[in-house]
């Protein structure tokens, strides 16, 4: 009999989530029907449903301003617990966040499927709520994750509470992205250190430390290469630079590829952003199994394992002159980035890819049924 499993989240289609394609695309590959549920928020956004696949549109609307979806994610919970009430107990139901696990978990109760609650982003860090309110939905995130068959973490450090259904699933890249990476072409860094900055190039995200450090290092044998969408007047300082070799917007591949040539990633998270405090970057993964050392700031307390392993070198958000003398240090001094590399290499042997922890999740599933 075909394994069944639906995935539920308040999005317009799997391909918006690079974790939800890695996972249709595991199991679907080890013999699991996957059906995608989802909210269109904005007309036309939504994909047709592959043949034989069960995929359905639960919500539309609402667009994508804060207040206006706010406004619909009650409408949204009922909807996900209407159709779910209508699932076979056969069904595995993997959930994106608490607006999804919480009406697939009660809707569980009564038809017996098993539910895992991926909590990528947790809710009560998204936004900040008045202390009564944080009480009860903090009380409904605790309900949600020990009746879940597991409730995926990308780490600990974002909550304020234990549940025996915790599993920690890094944001690892799957095999398949790094296998085979081909070398950027025409590209010489002429023996110079070379700093990776790539993904969102906006606010919040170290584009002033970042462009300030730059700034003190022209002249150095260090080069920054940027990649990603340009969203602020400091990454577009940035990219001007003498010292900055600007990309574009990279497809996930090739932005992969050019790893190879980084000694280090640059990945600040502005800590006044109480969530930055708690980011899990993509980025982080990508380094761990590409064998490249990472920058970010010591507000990040997710970052913790990374500077404890000695795989990256913290320094506060607006110490810009500290990460620029570090640069500098390692730019005359390569002995000390070949320790942190070796480090970076341990940490990636300790987490593996992230098949390896949906290979552990299936385990669960399968023991289970």
């Amino acid at each position: 009999m075909k394994k069944r499993m639906v995935i539920i989240a308040p999005l317009p289609a799997i391909r918006k989530r690079t974790r939800l394609t890695k996972i249709a695309r595991y199991f679907g590959e080890r013999g699991y029907s996957i059906a995608f549920w989802g909210w269109e928020r904005l007309p036309g956004e939504a994909e047709p449903a592959q043949a034989g696949a069960s995929d359905r549109i639960l919500l539309r609307g609402g667009g994508y301003s804060a207040s206006a979806a706010r406004a619909r994610y009650p409408l949204w919970g009922l909807r996900v617990l209407q159709h779910a009430l209508k699932l076979p107990a056969d069904t595995v139901v993997w959930a994106l966040g608490l607006e999804t696990a919480l009406p697939a978990v009660l809707a569980a109760r009564v038809k017996g499927f098993k539910v895992i609650f991926d909590d990528a982003d947790r809710f009560l860090l998204l936004r900040t709520f008045p202390r009564p309110l944080y009480k009860v939905v903090r009380a409904l995130e605790v309900q949600a994750s020990e009746r879940s068959l597991m409730h995926i973490i990308p780490g600990e450090e974002r909550y304020d509470y234990s549940s025996s259904k915790f599993f920690v699933l890094k944001n690892m890249p799957s095999k398949v992205e790094v296998d085979g990476l081909p070398l950027p072409e025409n590209w010489d860094s002429g023996g110079d250190l070379c700093v990776y900055v790539n993904g969102w190039l906006g606010d919040g995200r170290g584009m002033g430390p970042v462009l300030d450090a730059a700034r003190r290092l022209e002249g150095e044998p260090i080069r920054f290469i940027a990649a990603g969408r340009v969203d602020c007047d400091a990454a577009r300082e940035f990219v001007a630079l003498p010292n900055v070799t600007y990309l574009g917007e990279l497809p996930n591949r090739t932005a992969l590829a050019w790893y190879q040539v980084a000694d280090f990633v640059f990945t600040y998270y502005d800590p006044k952003v109480p969530i930055n405090r708690y980011a899990e970057a993509n980025k982080w993964g990508d380094a761990m199994v590409l064998g490249v050392p990472v920058l970010v700031n010591r507000e990040v307390e997710t970052a913790r394992f990374l500077m404890a392993a000695g795989a990256a070198a913290a320094h506060a958000y607006e110490d810009t002159a500290g990460l620029a003398e570090f640069l500098r240090g390692v730019a005359h001094d390569r002995g000390r980035l070949a320790a942190m590399r070796e480090a970076v290499q341990t940490l990636a042997d300790r987490h593996g890819y992230f098949e390896d922890g949906l290979g552990r999740i299936r385990e669960r599933i399968e023991k289970e049924q």
